[in-house]
């Protein structure tokens, strides 16, 4: 079927459904686009990646001691190492939890309010669906990430001296890598803490350097050359990527450069061992629709922490 009267047929359906006298229909096409704003939200951030979201529901929870919203309390899994949380606000306002259990605050992420006229809706080349992801999702899970790369950097800020390092190269190099998962696969050296290197995190930018190791490997004889050093053979550049592999290490990369520096090479422990990421399971997309306009917003409500605040760590470029 044509594309272009695919995504006509698509918005004319989403404008019928919203002009409906059934409040059944209107709540339809809201739950029908608030299901691929999840799908969106969880495929395009690097922090659902790193913590994938376990959902929970108002009743595994607590109130807030300011009595708006919900917290989860959680024991201490590390009991001499200092937990981060963030308080309601979200974005920036971060702490160290030091007792023996803390709770962990839920807040609210929501998009900026998009507003268009049905017949501008009715006219568009591309599907609505195109909006939400582009607008709509994509602002929740910057949001999101900002958030989680902020405490995150936080964490590393309690103890720089062993969890930063600065290499003098411009980019990515199997030594860099070494160096950033001994972060933490050295971490026991440091005071009998055993941690192990799990993901990492890049910009595009850095991993685009990846495939000259790959390329060396190709060229060269068989077990040589910096790409089979390193692990990496042709196979691995075959198999294309959902999760690239890097010297057994999960690779998340992100086109976020405003978020996570170029120069900047981020290495986690597992989920398990490294926080948690909760939601409500109620991300919403909310319509309004009066006359001929139609007003949306997403909106996702959170909590998350990192629950080992020695389970992260990272590498500073500086060539």
């Amino acid at each position: 079927m044509n594309s272009l009267y695919q995504a006509t047929e698509t918005n004319a359906k989403f404008v019928e459904m919203l002009s409906s006298q059934d409040p059944e229909m209107n709540k339809q096409a809201a739950l029908n686009l608030g299901t691929y704003l999840k799908a969106q939200i969880y495929e395009d951030s690097f922090f659902s990646r790193i913590i994938p979201p376990t959902p929970v529901t108002p009743e595994q929870c607590d109130r807030s001691p300011d009595g708006i919203g919900f917290t989860y309390v959680i024991d201490k899994e590390f009991k001499s190492i200092n937990a981060v949380t963030s308080t309601m606000r979200g974005l920036g306002d971060f702490r160290y939890a030091e007792g023996e259990r803390y709770a962990i605050p839920f807040h609210r992420i929501t998009s900026d309010e998009v507003e268009m006229d049905v017949d501008e809706i009715r006219a568009m080349r591309q599907p609505i669906t195109s909006v939400v992801r582009n607008r709509t999702a994509f602002e929740i899970r910057k949001q999101m990430d900002k958030e989680f790369i902020g405490q995150v950097n936080f964490a590393i800020a309690q103890d720089p001296a062993n969890q930063e390092v600065s290499i003098a190269e411009s980019s990515v190099t199997p030594d860099v890598i070494r160096q950033l998962r001994n972060i933490l696969d050295g971490r026991g050296s440091v005071d009998g803490l055993y941690l192990r290197a799990a993901t990492i995190l890049m910009t595009r930018a850095q991993w685009n350097s990846v495939p000259t190791w790959i390329q060396q490997n190709i060229a060269g004889a068989p077990n040589t050359g910096v790409g089979a050093a390193g692990g990496i053979t042709d196979k691995f550049w075959a198999d294309g990527y959902e999760y690239e592999k890097l010297f057994g290490l999960r690779v998340v990369v992100t086109d976020k450069s405003d978020v996570v520096a170029d120069n900047e090479i981020y290495v986690f422990s597992a989920p398990e061992y490294l926080g948690h990421h909760l939601t409500l399971n109620d991300d919403r997309f909310m319509i309004e629709k009066r006359f001929t306009r139609v007003k949306w917003k997403g909106v996702r409500t959170m909590a998350f922490n990192i629950g080992n605040a020695y389970a992260c760590g990272k590498v500073v470029l500086t060539g």
